[in-house]
């Protein structure tokens, strides 16, 4: 599967779990956050796609994020991060 491919099911995972995602530029790359007590991931939009990805992964680890369904090129992604 390629890296936007990932990336796009990573991003439904994280929005299915009721996490916005914002994307934003400046001098950072990306992570977790409570804004106005609502959660959101932030990540830097000009950072390569494989990056990005990395950053929804840690965020769907840190928050034992249920990503059993998910398809196997995706759990195979997260599972290089365990």
């Amino acid at each position: 599967m390629k890296p936007k491919k990932i990336l796009k099911e990573l991003e439904k995972l994280i929005e299915e779990n009721e996490i916005d995602i914002v994307h934003g530029t400046g001098s950072f790359i990306g992570g977790y956050c409570l804004l106005n007590n609502l959660p959101v991931v932030v990540i830097n939009k000009r950072i390569p796609v494989e990056e990005k990805a990395t950053v929804l992964v840690k965020v769907i680890n840190s928050k034992k994020i249920d990503y059993s369904k998910s398809k196997k090129a995706v759990k195979e992604f997260i599972d290089r991060f365990n």
